[in-house]
């Protein structure tokens, strides 16, 4: 049953200074318009197997200058993946599998299966919400206009700002 055996990281912060340290991290200081373009620059470095991209100048699709960076390809390769993940490149079929238990548990048969689900009980306790007595959250007004959100192609309705689920398939295998 896999467990994780590699660094587990806080913030996004924290992830990308390793990344950064190993040269996996690209600062971009040159003005890129969120509107097409830095979706071009992503698609040709991902094609390339190549690093993250942090776009410090990054032009709202409204042309206004960002108050914040542009990450992109942050998990464009399997190494990302399971750095992010915790857990070494040879592991993540064995986290897969732990996934795949996890969507349809079976209840434990006998002594034995009882001891073998202990590391998947163990994950899930792990992996629990946490209460927190104070919020970190700060209420403030949001102007989501201020966001470098990329619109990726023509015609498309607008930024987007995030999709509920991404699943994305090599064409190799």
């Amino acid at each position: 049953m896999y467990w994780r055996t590699e660094k587990k990281f806080e913030t996004l912060s924290s992830f990308l200074n390793v990344l950064e340290a190993q040269q996996e991290l690209v600062k971009v200081k040159a003005p890129v318009s969120a509107q097409f373009e830095a979706t071009e620059i992503h698609r040709q470095v991902i094609e390339q197997g190549g690093p993250v991209l942090q776009f410090d100048n990054a032009l709202t699709c409204s042309g206004t200058q960002s108050s914040m960076p542009l990450l992109t390809n942050v998990f464009g390769t399997r190494e990302r993946v399971a750095l992010g993940l915790g857990c070494a490149l040879d592991e993540l079929p064995a986290l897969g599998e732990l996934l795949a238990y996890l969507r349809s548990p079976q209840p434990p048969k006998g002594l034995k299966g009882f001891i073998d689900a202990l590391p998947v009980a163990k994950a899930a306790w792990a992996a629990r919400p946490k209460r927190l007595r104070t919020s970190p959250l700060i209420d403030m007004p949001v102007d989501l206009e201020q966001l470098p959100v990329q619109m990726c192609w023509p015609n498309d309705a607008g930024p987007l700002i995030t999709w509920g689920i991404v699943i994305t398939r090599s064409g190799k295998r």
